[in-house]
């Protein structure tokens, strides 16, 4: 489930340094998520949203919530520069 793809990249994402290092490299964002495919992580830009809304309201703490939230914005970040 694509969904499931995107919740398990944003948990695994602080030990995925090899793969973030090539999203920075993407041209364009249909390379990035070929790459995110090519690495397991098979999911949209919507499907990324929907993960982050899910994750955001099981939160326990504003800690989690930020640490989250930075992620999220991490990746936004890297989709809107590719």
């Amino acid at each position: 489930m694509p969904i499931q793809h995107a919740i398990h990249f944003l948990r695994d994402l602080d030990e995925l340094e090899p793969l973030r290092d090539k999203l920075y490299l993407c041209e364009g964002r249909e390379s990035l998520f070929q790459a995110l495919e090519h690495a397991g992580y098979h999911f949209t830009g919507g499907e990324f949203e929907e993960a982050v809304d899910h994750l955001h309201v099981a939160c326990q703490s504003s800690a989690d919530a930020d640490t989250l939230m930075n992620k999220a914005n991490w990746f936004r970040m890297v989709c809107a520069n590719a």
